[in-house]
This record gives structure tokens, sequence and C-alpha cells, in this order.
């Protein structure tokens, strides 16, 4: 059974997102602990083992995001960080939320497939973690997933797969040969996650190094051609050199 624990100031707020849990007790999941604030979720994880938490971000004593940040500095090898779901319904938290290494962030009122989306994304990412601390799998292994929607459900797909990263306005768009995967994860985080793996093309795109194979021109242009896919997609004169020198070598 997958622990979860909820944490929020608001009461009503509260029992509703136990009783969504509750409702998709099918899915494995189950509530151990509800709790009223950022501190209190702290002293329960240095008690107790718990795999997510569904955390609010605007609370009295202690914000979520505090919370957040030293459950997983006090996490060990026995007792590993769970993985951080945020709720709020303030928008505006959501890139603090994203740098505080959140697994999920939901707005209020929260729905339940959305929930369950997110819980089991999460369960996905604390599994990843435990196995990383335990020495079942290489940090290198754990990150060679990503995680997207695909006609409305949430599948992983290997990185391999992956032609391209583009982000398209408040996403990031993976292109494989066969599919487009929605991710609610930066360039700059992909970057960051698969900078061996992907070059940078232009401020909105990372292309796998190894689907590189030239350049074309159109009006003055330089467009990058790349292995599996038709599309060819803009390079930035600030990069140009280095695909130049990629493709050289």
């Amino acid at each position: 059974m997958i622990r979860v624990m909820v944490v929020d100031d608001e009461m009503p707020a509260r029992e509703r997102l136990v009783r969504l849990v509750n409702e998709l007790g099918s899915e494995n999941f189950e509530v151990v602990a509800a709790v009223e604030n950022g501190q209190q979720a702290v002293d329960y994880c240095r008690q107790q083992g718990i795999d997510i938490v569904l955390m609010d971000i605007r609370m009295p004593q202690m914000d979520g995001l505090q919370a957040a940040k030293i459950i997983a500095e006090e996490a060990n090898r026995e007792k590993p960080a769970p993985a951080v779901i945020f709720t709020t319904a303030f928008g505006e938290y959501a890139l603090d939320a994203f740098e505080a290494q959140g697994a999920g962030y939901l707005l209020k009122p929260v729905r339940k497939q959305d929930l369950l989306e997110s819980l089991q994304k999460a369960q996905q990412v604390n599994r990843a973690q435990v196995q990383a601390v335990s020495g079942q799998a290489r940090p290198a292994e754990v990150k060679r997933y990503i995680s997207g929607s695909y006609r409305g459900a949430k599948i992983r797909e290997p990185v391999e797969n992956i032609v391209y990263f583009q982000a398209e306005q408040k996403y990031v768009v993976a292109t494989a040969e066969d599919k487009q995967l929605l991710m609610d994860e930066s360039l700059k985080s992909l970057e960051e996650q698969y900078g061996d793996l992907f070059t940078r093309i232009h401020r909105n795109a990372l292309v796998a190094s190894d689907r590189i194979v030239g350049i074309s021109r159109k009006d003055g242009q330089a467009y990058l051609i790349i292995k599996g896919v038709n599309e060819q997609l803009e390079i930035s004169r600030r990069h140009l050199a280095d695909i130049k020198h990629l493709i050289k070598s």
C-alpha cells in the first residue's frame, strides 16, 4: 500500500483530499496521516515512513515549500524522502513548486482524475528514489525515462526514443518518431538532466545529438536536418557554430 500524507491548514480542503484519495482505494493509495501545517508534516516524517505527501503551499507556522525542503534534507538510506505533490489555489506558485523539486502540482479545487495522475507519477518518482539510495539502480539509470501525457494518459518513454524537446507556451513537447508527449518540465531542467544526450539548437529546442544530420538554409535562416523526422527545426545564430562543430566532429 502506498502511504499518503495530506497537509493543509484548511479543514474542508484537508478532508476533501482525504476523501478523494480514499475513493481511489483500488489504486493502492492510503491516507495514513492528515496534518495542519508544514511543521507537523516535518515532525511526522521524522517519526514515520511516508511515500507521497499532498502538501499545501500557503500555511501558517511553516509553509509547504519550506517543509518540503527540510523533509528532503533529512532523508537518508533508511528513510528516503517522500515524493511531494504541491496543492494550492494560487497558480503563481507553480515555478516555486517545481524549483522545490515537487513531483507534481495541483490547483484547487483538485479534480479526482488529476489527483490520480499525479499520485501515479509520484509513485514512479518515489520508487526510483528508493532504488537509487538502496543501490538497486544507479542514478544514471533512474533518469533514463521521461513522463508525459499522450492521448490523455500519463506514460513513461525511454529517453533514447526522444528525437527532440521543444518548448511551446506553458509546456514542453517531447517528440519521438511515433508519438508526441506533453510534459510539465522546463526545457532548462531537461537540459540539466540529459545534457549528455541532447544539444541545444535554439532557446526553445533540444535535439538528440546522435540524430543531428546536417544543416539546410532557407531565406538566410539555418535549419537542422534531423534523422527520423521530416520536420526541420530552426537553429539560432547563437548556437549555429556549436552545431557546425558537432557535425564536423
